[in-house]
């Protein structure tokens, strides 16, 4: 196994026990385009949900909690499905 790609839904024992016995690198861990796109788009929500709390807007940070909540149940949807 050279490469393991983690979609954030689904990972099977062979994976995870190439991982944990495997030398460093090997085998190569690596995010699916999609769990890359939810992972980037969750870390913006994220991070605008922080600024909001330092500025004290309180309208952005329910707008970001609001989006991170939505993606949080897409990621169950996709789990579910899978």
């Amino acid at each position: 196994m050279d490469t393991v790609l983690l979609d954030g839904t689904q990972l099977s024992i062979e994976q995870v026990m190439a991982v944990a016995i495997g030398e460093p690198g090997a085998p190569a861990v690596r995010l699916t385009e999609a769990a890359a796109a939810r992972v980037t788009r969750a870390a913006q929500a994220e991070s605008r949900r922080q600024e909001a709390e330092r500025s004290g807007d309180q309208r952005a940070r329910d707008a970001a909690l609001d989006e991170l909540r939505e993606l949080w149940r897409r990621h169950a949807d996709l789990e579910s499905a899978a």
